[in-house]
Formats: structure tokens, C-alpha cells, sequence
């Protein structure tokens, strides 16, 4: 129920699809909450008390039917919007990887970051003090420096699991790195990178700041 499943593209891209059944379900039984109580409501009250809805004043009425309204609304919301199946395409010929999200129905296609792969250094696992082994991290580290955090939001990583190595492994043989083996504890992720400004960019800051006051000469003539 939960897991990834691997794909390989005829250009040789890897795609990595994560899903968590369980996750999925809740959703779905939220969604069916939502619609099938105020259901129940209408039909309770419609067959105990259909006499109080003359005696209620419009404005109580108009409330309640919005409100009966809302609810399924929320619900077709959090099925539609909320992005639980999550994708890692990534792409040596194009030299880039990008993070996808789908929703429940495998719709609204949202790409969430877009990376480059072209310059890997090598494979992170990262996990705060005293935290649990399910909130460890995997981050991508490039050779200038730059990160990026390869975990899915669905998909626990849990060192040592079958499915976790298997996810580790994938992943470091496309990429041409060494498969992380340890957990390093209280690394937080770097500063983003962050290039220096070209000097046309710092000619018209420059322009933009005006000229530079000269200091008055405190020196006396004569």
C-alpha cells in the first residue's frame, strides 16, 4: 500500500512514482463523509421534524442549507486540490529533475520544483536530533554547492527497509553516486547558492544608488 513503483522511458528517463495507500484511503473516506452527512441530516430532519422548518425564520434556514452546502464542497476540495501522488521525473538527456503532484483522481498535474541533475556530487540522508527514523530526509547535493531535497511528502524514508533501499538504490545508479549508507544527525539543509552578480548587475545597482559622497577634507591650507 505504500511504496514506489519505477518507471523507465524509451529516452532513459527514471520515473519514480509514491504512494501511500493508506493516506489515499483517508482522503477518500473523508470525501464520502462529506457528502453523505449532510445527506443524513436533510433525510433525519425532513422525516422527525419537517414541521420546524415552517417555524424557523429564513435567515436560521438559508444558514443551515449553506452550511449543509459547505460541507461537500470542502470535501470535493480536499479530493481535488490536495496533491497525494507524487512523482520524481528525472532526466539525464535534459540534464534536469522535477517533483510532480497529482491528486486523488490522477489529475491537476502541478510541478512543484524543477531541478538540474547534470552536476551531482553525491547523495545525502539527513535526520534532526532526536527525531524519528521515519522524518529522515534525502537530499541531492551538487557540486556547487546547491541542494535539493529528494523525499516525497507521502513516502516516509525509513534507513535500512527494503523499500527505502531499493528507493536509494534507484535513484544513486541513475544518477551515477555513491548510495548513502549512514544518517548524518543535526545536519540542517545549506543556505540556498547563491551566484555573484554579473557587473552589469552591479553597474546599474550602482547607477540606480547614485555617485558615491566624497568625503570633506578636514585639512587646513596654509
Amino acid at each position: 500500500m505504500i511504496g514506489h513503483r519505477f518507471e523507465r522511458t524509451a529516452q532513459g528517463d527514471l520515473h519514480i512514482h509514491s504512494r501511500n495507500g493508506v493516506q489515499s484511503a483517508l482522503v477518500l473516506l473523508t470525501g464520502a463523509m462529506a457528502f453523505t452527512l449532510p445527506l443524513a441530516f436533510v433525510v433525519f430532519w425532513l422525516t422527525d421534524s419537517s414541521s420546524q422548518w415552517a417555524d424557523m425564520d429564513p435567515l436560521t434556514s438559508l444558514l443551515i442549507v449553506l452550511g449543509l452546502l459547505l460541507i461537500p464542497a470542502l470535501g470535493l476540495l480536499l479530493m481535488v486540490y490536495t496533491g497525494i501522488r507524487e512523482s520524481l521525473l528525472l532526466s539525464r538527456a535534459n540534464g534536469e529533475g522535477k517533483r510532480r503532484t497529482r491528486n486523488f483522481f490522477g489529475g491537476r498535474e502541478r510541478v512543484q520544483s524543477t531541478f538540474s541533475i547534470d552536476k551531482a556530487h553525491h547523495l545525502e540522508l539527513r535526520r534532526r536530533p532526536q527525531a524519528e527514523p521515519a522524518n529522515t530526509q534525502l537530499w541531492l547535493v551538487m557540486r556547487d554547492g546547491t541542494e535539493q531535497r529528494l523525499t516525497t511528502d507521502n513516502v516516509p524514508v525509513i534507513p535500512g527497509s527494503t523499500r527505502t533501499d531499493m528507493w536509494l538504490r534507484e535513484l544513486a545508479d541513475y544518477l551515477n553516486v555513491a548510495m548513502p549508507t549512514e544518517v548524518h544527525v543535526g545536519s540542517a539543509a545549506a543556505a540556498p547558492y547563491s551566484p555573484a552578480p554579473s557587473p552589469a548587475k552591479v553597474a546599474r545597482r550602482r547607477k540606480s544608488e547614485g555617485p558615491a559622497p566624497v568625503a570633506e577634507s578636514t585639512d587646513k591650507l596654509g
